[in-house]
């Protein structure tokens, strides 16, 4: 079910609804409060400081590095 089908079914009793696209609400006019909070992904990405570089490098099976190929 896509999410707007779910708010809309949600709070299809709620006489202050608005369709989509419609224009905002003016100062005074009461607006529907329904909502969906969604929580927050779990995949969280990992930032590279700036002050490193990042090296490309071919190894050993021995586990030393035999070639140097680039700085990022």
């Amino acid at each position: 079910m896509q999410q707007l089908d779910a708010l809309r079914h949600l709070s299809g009793s709620c006489r202050h609804q608005r369709r989509p696209g419609s224009p905002p609400e003016r100062k005074y006019e009461s607006a529907c409060q329904a909502r969906l909070i969604l929580p927050p992904s779990k995949q969280q990405i990992v930032p590279t400081p700036i002050q490193r570089g990042l090296n490309v490098e071919a190894w050993t099976t021995s586990g030393s590095i035999q070639w140097h190929l680039a700085t990022v």
